[in-house]
């Protein structure tokens, strides 16, 4: 634990320090960081996909008016 964390948790509300205590803020960090990275890449796929049909409808409009 740094410093810092250590002046925040000091300075948190008793709900979020019995958290620490009992280890469950730490495995709400880590739910966090695991969804964090889902959703990112749920992102980049979707923001993919989306590049795959415009770039679709670009060549079909392309043949269309050629």
């Amino acid at each position: 634990m740094t410093l810092g964390e250590a002046e925040l948790l000091i300075s948190a509300h008793q709900g979020v320090r019995d958290l620490a205590e009992s280890g469950e803020l730490a495995k709400i960090h880590q739910k966090y960081d695991e969804l964090h990275k889902r959703i990112e890449g749920d992102y980049l796929a979707t923001r993919n996909n989306i590049n795959k049909i415009l770039y679709q409808i670009e060549e079909k409009e392309n043949a269309l008016y050629a």
